[in-house]
């Protein structure tokens, strides 16, 4: 960009910037110096009048200066007294929100959602939730990743008595859509044909509540890098011991970035946790082998069998099921 249009444009979102107090405060400067050319001509004393001039000046930069040092700086804001949310949501929620749907029957047209007139829908709504990749009371910061007995994703994304509550708020801010996390593990999490019945019933309470408010649900069987147990989420454990690999290893052989294996010492950001990008465990042997097997192992690796059954069939199969 030329100086002569660069200047012009900084200079503009300076001043688009500025805070009220800080433009009344110009113009008053302004005003100053104005009078005070006015003034030239009645004073004699020309340096003066200069310092004048340069003394209002001062005064305006050292004012803009301790509001943008002090003022403006976060560590010197007052702490707030209590944790309560700062937009204060209404008490009777019936008044307040999204209007009823005009439809609920979408179809997809191209790139476009339409209802059954033909016009094209957009869809408000959010994403609930990250949380839903791991069971519940569990994250990545512990040492080990939690599987088995006593690992359950009900209650993801929040329980069922609470499930009014953030859908009342949901449909009073105008929100009448989730994308809904699922993932292969919650619904099929031990063994192959072996279901969480328990979850399957959260799931379907979560979903009529939902319909009860109005808001439409998109179920996203969400898959990341394959599994927790290579860097991402969503298949089971049992899938990959079922190809040959055993989980408790993979991070341990350098096969996977997990957060786990970095926690041994917080003191070294290094040590703690590398630099790295978490979708790259996708390229890695564990993930890119399962991938491979599940969507092609007819051809990639059509000696590989669960069975009497190619591998790949075997996963999609389960896949499908669940």
């Amino acid at each position: 960009m030329a100086w002569f249009t660069y200047v012009p444009h900084n200079v503009f979102y300076i001043f688009s910037h500025f805070y009220l107090e800080e433009i009344v405060a110009l113009l008053i400067a302004l005003t100053v110096s104005l009078s005070l050319v006015t003034a030239n001509h009645v004073l004699t004393d020309a340096d003066l009048f200069w310092w004048t001039i340069m003394g209002c000046w001062a005064s305006l930069g050292c004012a803009l200066l301790y509001k943008m040092g002090v003022l403006c700086n976060p560590r010197f804001a007052k702490a707030p007294e209590h944790d309560e949310p700062s937009v204060r949501e209404p008490d009777d929620y019936s008044k307040f929100g999204a209007p009823a749907q005009v439809e609920r029957d979408v179809i997809l047209d191209g790139t476009s959602f339409r209802d059954s007139a033909g016009r094209r829908v957009h869809l408000r709504g959010i994403n609930v939730g990250g949380m839903s990749k791991m069971p519940i009371g569990s994250n990545s910061s512990q040492s080990t990743i939690p599987y088995g007995e006593g690992a359950t994703f009900v209650g993801r994304p929040f329980a069922l008595e609470e499930a009014d509550v953030h859908l009342q708020r949901l449909r009073a801010w105008g929100l009448t859509f989730l994308r809904f996390i699922v993932t292969w593990e919650a619904l099929e999490p031990r063994a192959p044909g072996e279901y969480d019945t328990e979850y399957i019933q959260y799931l379907v309470e979560i979903i009529r509540k939902c319909r009860e408010y109005g808001i439409s649900v998109l179920i996203d069987p969400h898959q990341d890098a394959w599994s927790r147990w290579t860097g991402g989420d969503g298949a089971p454990r049992w899938t990959l011991e079922k190809i040959g690999f055993d989980p408790e290893k993979l991070s341990e052989s350098g096969a996977c970035f997990l957060h786990q294996s970095h926690l041994a010492d917080e003191s070294d950001p290094k040590g703690f946790f590398p630099k790295m990008s978490w979708p790259v465990n996708n390229l890695f042997y564990p993930a890119a082998t399962m991938w491979a097997i599940f969507f092609a192992g007819e051809d990639y690796a059509p000696k590989t069998k669960i069975g009497d059954e190619n591998a790949g069939a075997y996963l999609r199969r389960h896949y499908y099921g669940a």
